[in-house]
């Protein structure tokens, strides 16, 4: 999850849609559950690096 975080907080919503997924299990959150991820990090604020 951190790897993903840092990517959005680098790139935005186009860094997570470049991130590649890594083998293993199946997704543990479900659908709704990433839409409310989602929505939660697209409205916190981004810090310039």
């Amino acid at each position: 999850m951190g790897t993903w975080w840092r990517a959005y907080r680098r790139d935005g919503r186009d860094g997570l849609a470049t991130r590649k997924g890594r083998p293993g299990p199946a997704e543990l959150i479900t659908p709704e559950d990433r839409v409310t991820l989602f929505t939660a990090m697209a409205d916190y604020p981004r810090r310039s690096c």
